[in-house]
C-alpha cells in the first residue's frame, strides 16, 4: 500500500479526509443532520444540509444548490453565497491610504450602531471584483432607494447585517428543497470568529 510506496515505518496509519476542506469541516460538526443546516464561513459562504442522497429536482438546479459528495456517501446539498470577501476588501479599500484597521475594533464599534443599517443583496454580482466596495455598495443603496451609511461602523454592520440575511435566506430555501426541518445552523470556518456575525 501506500505505506510501503512511501518507505514510511511499518504499522503507520494513513487516513483519508474528507475530498475537500468544506466536507471535512461538516463532518467535524456535532450535527442532527435531520434537523440542522451549517453554513461554512469565510471568503465565501457554503450554506447547507447534509443529506442521504442528493436533490436532484428542477428547483434546486434553478436556485443554483449542488449536491457534493460528503465523507461516508453522504451529500452536502449546499448553496455558495457571498462571504467575508465583503469585509475583508472594504478594508483593504479603506486602508488604500496607508492606515491600517484593527479589525476587532471595527466591529466592535459596529456592534454598537444603534441606528438602523441598510440591508442590501450581498450576492449581487457587482460585489465580486476587487477594489470599492463601499462605494458599490452605497451606490446598490442609493440604486434602492435605501438611505446610505455615514461611517465606517456603519458600513460594517450593513455588510454584517447583509451577509446574515444572505444566510438565513440560503438556510430557508436549503431546508424547503431538501425536506430537512432545520432547528440548528452550525457556523464553522473563520467567520466562527466574528461574533457580531
Amino acid at each position: 500500500g501506500v505505506v510501503a510506496e512511501l518507505g514510511a515505518p511499518a504499522g503507520m496509519r494513513v487516513v483519508a479526509v474528507g475530498s475537500h476542506d468544506t466536507a471535512s469541516a461538516v463532518v467535524a460538526v456535532p450535527m442532527r443532520p435531520e434537523s440542522a443546516a451549517y453554513i461554512s464561513c469565510g471568503t465565501w459562504g457554503l450554506v447547507g444540509v447534509e443529506l442521504e442522497r442528493p436533490v436532484t429536482t428542477d428547483a434546486a438546479r434553478e436556485a443554483n444548490f449542488t449536491n457534493e459528495g460528503g465523507v461516508d456517501g453522504r451529500v452536502r446539498f449546499l448553496h455558495n453565497v457571498m462571504g467575508l470577501w465583503l469585509l475583508s476588501e472594504s478594508v483593504r479599500w479603506w486602508e488604500r491610504d496607508g492606515s491600517s484597521i484593527d479589525l476587532p475594533g471595527l466591529l466592535a464599534q459596529a456592534d454598537a450602531v444603534t441606528t438602523e443599517v441598510p440591508v442590501f443583496d450581498a450576492n449581487d454580482p457587482r460585489f465580486l471584483a476587487p477594489g470599492d466596495l463601499p462605494g458599490r455598495i452605497a451606490q446598490w443603496c442609493a440604486e434602492h432607494g435605501v438611505a446610505p451609511q455615514q461611517s465606517r461602523a456603519e458600513f460594517t454592520r450593513s455588510i454584517v447585517e447583509s451577509l446574515a440575511e444572505a444566510f438565513a435566506d440560503a438556510v430557508r430555501t436549503a431546508s424547503a428543497l431538501s425536506g430537512v426541518g432545520v432547528e440548528t445552523i452550525h457556523i464553522v470556518g473563520g467567520g466562527a470568529l466574528n461574533a457580531l456575525l
